[in-house]
């Protein structure tokens, strides 16, 4: 009886200690700030100068100097196929094309080579020998 007892009491204080170190601070931040409050997207205020793109647009440059025509594709990070063409033995391809933000670099390949190409100012250039 004693042993429940302890038990009991033992429980009761740990579970108060528990509630006591959980409860959550009620100091309200947006009290003090004078900044308006939206609340809904159609009461946000955005700078007209914000940016929603998700993707820029990146120019790609890629040379065949191998000496017969080569099929052409670049991938981005996740494998995905962004281009596939063919390259004539000194043609070079040039196009921009949208890239999403995170993606910084692709992988050219050209014929049996291949390539991982940074992007460095929005550009992407790639020469096969």
């Amino acid at each position: 009886m004693l042993t429940h007892l302890r038990i009991s009491v033992l429980s009761v204080l740990l579970v108060s200690t528990l509630f006591a170190a959980c409860s959550a601070e009620t100091t309200d931040a947006t009290a003090t700030s004078d900044a308006p409050t939206a609340t809904s997207l159609r009461e946000a205020n955005i700078a007209p100068d914000f940016n929603f793109a998700t993707t820029r647009a990146v120019n790609f440059r890629v040379k065949n100097e191998l000496s017969v025509t080569q099929s052409l594709e670049i991938r981005n990070p996740r494998n995905e196929l962004l281009v596939r063409s063919s390259l004539a033995s000194g043609q070079e391809l040039v196009t921009d094309f949208p890239l999403p933000l995170g993606d910084t670099e692709v992988l050219i390949k050209l014929g049996d080579q291949q390539q991982k190409v940074a992007v460095v100012n929005n550009t992407l250039t790639a020469t096969f020998h």
